[in-house]
Formats: C-alpha cells, structure tokens, sequence
C-alpha cells in the first residue's frame, strides 16, 4: 500500500463565505475552478479533467464552512476537503466575537492585525468594522478604512453595527420565496439579525 501525505494549500480571498462556499459545494461552482466539468449522478460527484475522469462521494458539507470528498477509489478513511476560514487578522476577530471593532489609529499595530501583502487595507491607519448577522449566524463583515488616523464617533460605529443587521435581515429576505416575504415575521428577522453584546 502506498503511503499517503496530507496536503494542504491556503489561498487568500477577498470576499464574502457565501460567495466562495458555492464555489466548493456544488458541480458548476467546482467545475469553475477544480475540474474541467463536474457532474453529480445518483449522488457521485463526476469530475472530469482532460479525457480523465474520478468519482467521488459528497461526505459532509456546512454552509459557508467547508466540503468534504471521498474518492470511490481511495481507502474509506481517506478525504478531500474544502475549507472557508473566516477567522484571520480584523476582519477575522470581527466575525469570530460578533462584535464591533473601532481602531482609531496605528490599526496595523493591533495584536489581531495580520499582514495580508495583497489586501489594500495594510495601508490604512483606522479601522471600524461590524458583523452581518444572519439567523444568529455571521454571514459576513463590514469594514470602514481610513488612510489617516480617524475617532470613530459613537454615531458612526451605531450606524454601521445597523447597516450591518439590516443587511443580514436584506440576506434572509433575498433568499425567500415572495409568497413567504409576505408573511414573514419582520421584527423576528431583525432581533435575529442584531449582534449580541
């Protein structure tokens, strides 16, 4: 039996869980970038790469988390996965405590601040950020930069932890039917949406 090694590769994107966990949970998001085309047949997941093909099983999937793989042909204990981390640096310490974040100035000296050499916001000096909550669940961050040393006032970091809920209700509206927006519950929507101190 041929020894195996466990592999993993990291790569930095700039955008939001939602939108790259489709790309590593279904066919056309996976075909966009792992495979020439990937089909999913009785429950195989069919990738295909130049006149090459492998099988796989869908073995466990969060939403905006990760995906896990079996190959058919590999061991049963044996895995490919994709995984989103959302828990790096400020915007990271944002989403993981689901708390605002202000930073007033030298915000590249915090001890969360993570050098990320292809994100602009390594050249900003003050920083406010605020969770989008969605169903008690963190869907994503805002973040507010400044080029120069900035005092967020309270009327600031007020407004942008409420564009920050209002968001996360706009997310749940978006993924209704219209029949059901109808009868949705609004005020449960934004409680369920607010961030908790």
């Amino acid at each position: 039996m041929e020894n195996r090694v466990k592999n993993k590769l990291e790569y930095l994107f700039n955008c939001s869980a939602k939108l790259l966990y489709r790309y590593i949970s279904n066919p056309s998001g996976l075909e966009e970038w792992f495979a020439d085309s990937v089909n999913l047949s009785q429950g195989k997941y069919i990738f295909n790469w130049e006149g090459t093909s492998r099988e796989a099983l869908q073995l466990e999937t969060r939403l905006n988390s990760h995906t896990r793989f079996r190959w058919l042909d590999d061991a049963e204990d044996e895995f490919f996965e994709f995984r989103l981390r959302m828990d790096e640096g400020l915007t990271g310490w944002v989403a993981r405590e689901r708390r605002l974040l202000a930073i007033s100035r030298e915000a590249y000296q915090d001890p969360r601040f993570k050098v990320f050499s292809d994100l602009p916001e390594d050249a900003y000096e003050a920083f406010l950020s605020a969770p989008v909550i969605a169903r008690d669940r963190v869907v994503g961050v805002i973040n507010v930069q400044h080029r120069w040393p900035h005092q967020h006032t309270g009327s600031e970091m007020e407004v942008l932890t409420t564009v920050g809920e209002q968001v996360g209700c706009l997310l749940l509206l978006a993924q209704m039917a219209p029949a059901a927006v109808e009868t949705a519950n609004h005020v449960e929507f934004v409680l369920s949406s607010a961030s908790k101190s």
